[in-house]
């Protein structure tokens, strides 16, 4: 099992410099189930729409946005999601890392919901990376 944080799911739908190795990754485990938190449904929309458009909110370029949105659309059709539930949230809330941000706190518990069969936690966010390893968790940034 890979469990994937959003940053890494950016990499899949919008070209960037980590996406050949993370779809290398990828191509090299053809049998690995996909888990995302279902954070990423609207954490992923949010990304794409805030790297589309410019620093006053005007759309870059109104195709590759919506080209964009409907290939993450199609992303959910290959990924089993982790619910965000009250155990999640208490999870992430008790993780001891001061510095790991909320949302990753919450990609971290959910993660960590599939300890026993997960091979990769793939992020490319160093302190949620740090906090996996630190968790125990076997950590993944193709590059």
């Amino acid at each position: 099992m890979i469990y994937f944080d959003t940053c890494a799911l950016v990499q899949l739908v919008r070209a960037d410099r980590h996406s050949t190795a993370l779809g290398r990754f990828i191509d090299a485990r053809p049998d690995m189930r996909w888990f995302v938190s279902e954070l990423a449904k609207a954490e992923l929309a949010r990304a794409l729409r805030r790297v589309n458009h410019d620093d006053r909110g005007k759309v870059i370029d109104a195709a590759r946005l919506r080209a964009e949105l409907d290939y993450a659309d199609q992303l959910w059709d290959n990924v089993d999601l982790i619910p965000v539930t009250t155990k999640v949230l208490v999870d992430a809330g008790a993780l001891e890392q001061p510095f790991l941000r909320t949302l990753d706190a919450i990609h971290l518990a959910s993660a960590a919901t599939l300890r026993a069969g997960l091979s990769a936690l793939v992020t490319y966010d160093k302190r949620l990376a740090a906090a996996a390893a630190e968790a125990g968790l076997p950590v993944a940034m193709p590059s």
